[in-house]
């Protein structure tokens, strides 16, 4: 009988380490989902507060400011260039 413990024994203290991390991990992974939610939520009221106050109305113009930039994309001085070969011709 002993034999069968001493056998099953280190499966089982594995095992039970697996389980322990992995209800860890859970816990976790649902308190961050609950404070993102939580911070979503007092971010949103946040800017209703903030639109209500300089008398803007979100439903009847969702989307009517434009961006700092006028609304358009401005590409940065000499671009970007994911390739990360010369655009220089010598």
């Amino acid at each position: 009988m002993t034999e069968y413990l001493a056998v099953l024994l280190p499966s089982i203290g594995v095992g039970l380490i697996f389980w322990f991390v992995m209800r860890a991990i859970m816990r976790a992974d649902r308190g961050e989902r609950e404070a993102e939610k939580a911070a979503r939520s007092d971010a949103e009221q946040w800017y209703q507060q903030v639109r209500a106050r300089e008398g803007h109305d979100i439903a009847q113009n969702p989307g009517a400011e434009p961006g700092p930039d006028g609304g358009k994309r401005q590409r940065a001085e000499g671009g970007h260039n994911p390739s990360g070969t010369s655009r220089e011709t010598g």
